[in-house]
């Protein structure tokens, strides 16, 4: 696990906002030293997930897990907030003492921020090597059985150890709550298995097994599948309010209480991670002028031609005096709640589309093609770019300007919004069209 001095004394910094107010209130979630709590717990957890996942894995999987990792450590963090204010005060009902109130916030530390975050770094870890290998599953569909299977030595849980061989095909309910990890510090994993290898367990019986193997109230929570749902720990963790996983966000809002801490800390925590993951961008470089190029973190696989098109554009615009934002790309914008403030102010007609990148306060959409009739490209480019943005860069094609610009009228005609079209060419970036 990563070094956690840095935690460990933000959180002592924590401890001390609280002990200088006398009590311990949700609305300190707000204050710098909470948040910078939350952001080092998610940075350790990150860590770990960052280890696992592969260069390719959907933005909208990269995405979606950063987003639990963010909710869990704001949750812990309210949680030892919580602790650290019952801690606060003596048994006569006075203040304590600071040095046997610090004496006592050390306890808290150790409890969450070594003990407990050293067997929620492994479920990270675990969860995140589970959900990237379920997208390959989910790919596959039901080409191929799942088989269970443990680690086969002398530290499988008894109770793993029933379910070890366990064969049906990805479709089948039980993956909806026994896909692994089953536990913290499960060691189980699938592997994908040709049709008729092994004969298919019974659906019922493998079901019963399941239930017998997380029948303990604390392994009950794990019956859920992190691939499918996206999420690195449990749902139904103690953490989180009761009946959380069908709060509002998910089209409900029978679980939501106004009087509970733990829902008045979610709307908190909500704008925080918000506020976090919306300027998660790394800047790759600041021109002359303060033009800066950025690329979101969540894009891994830098080696691409189409990213490297794309850093080109966003060079060339760059070195026009504007700055230029590379963005991610979401599968389904409502599976992530990032997309809103990554996307902010998208024209509502191109609402859940992902342009490549931001320009000033635009959104642009690069195209690239492959192939050799110009034609074909060109109309490719047109058909795709024009779906996700009114401003298109499009690749240089072998057509004259005339000719690009006769299929931008049509395009026109057919009640189709195009506002600019440019031309790259080499890391130069001409533009070809505006709207007038």
């Amino acid at each position: 696990m990563p070094d956690t001095a840095n935690l460990q004394g933000l959180f002592d910094a924590l401890a001390d906002l609280i002990y200088k107010d006398g009590r311990f209130t949700v609305s300190q979630l707000r204050s710098k030293e909470a948040r910078r709590v939350i952001a080092a717990t998610a940075n350790v957890l990150a860590e770990g997930v960052n280890t696992q996942l592969p260069t390719d894995v959907p933005d909208t999987l990269r995405y979606a897990l950063e987003e639990n990792t963010f909710t869990f450590s704001g949750f812990k963090t309210f949680h030892a907030m919580r602790e650290i204010g019952l801690s606060l005060v003596a048994e006569d009902g006075n203040i304590k003492p600071f040095k046997q109130f610090k004496d006592d916030v050390k306890a808290v530390n150790d409890s969450y921020n070594v003990n407990y975050l050293r067997a929620e770094y492994q479920q990270a870890v675990g969860a995140s090597q589970m959900a990237a290998k379920w997208v390959d599953i989910e790919r596959d569909g039901d080409r191929y059985d799942l088989q269970y299977r443990t680690a086969q030595d002398n530290h499988v849980r008894e109770d793993h150890a029933l379910l070890h061989g366990t064969t049906l095909p990805p479709s089948d309910a039980f993956w909806d709550k026994y896909y692994p990890p089953n536990g913290w510090g499960c060691r189980c994993t699938v592997v994908q298995v040709r049709h008729g290898k092994y004969p298919l367990s019974d659906p019922e019986l493998a079901m019963k097994r399941g239930d017998n193997s997380t029948a303990g109230v604390k392994q009950q929570m794990f019956r859920f599948n992190p691939g499918k749902q996206m999420k690195l720990f449990p749902p139904k963790h103690p953490y989180y309010p009761k009946n959380c996983d069908g709060c509002d966000k998910n089209g409900l809002r029978l679980a939501y209480n106004p009087q509970s801490e733990k829902c008045k800390a979610c709307g908190i925590i909500a704008k925080c991670m918000r506020e976090n993951l919306a300027d998660n961008f790394e800047t790759l470089r600041t021109y002359k002028d303060g033009a800066k190029v950025r690329v979101s973190s969540a894009i891994m696989d830098r080696e691409s031609l189409d990213y490297r098109r794309i850093l080109s554009v966003s060079e060339a615009f760059a070195m026009m005096g504007r700055n230029v934002d590379i963005l991610p790309r979401f599968n389904s914008p409502k599976n992530c709640d990032t997309y809103e403030q990554v996307y902010k102010g998208i024209a509502p007609e191109y609402y859940g589309k992902c342009p490549d990148i931001k320009v000033g306060g635009f959104y642009y959409e690069h195209e690239g093609y492959v192939g050799q009739n110009p034609k074909k490209a060109l109309r490719n480019m047109f058909l795709h770019g024009l779906i996700q943005s009114d401003r298109l860069i499009i690749e240089r094609v072998d057509l004259t300007d005339d000719y690009i610009l006769a299929r931008i009228s049509d395009k026109i005609k057919q009640g189709i919004s195009v506002s600019e079209v440019w031309v790259h060419d080499s890391g130069s970036l001409r533009l070809l069209y505006k709207k007038k």
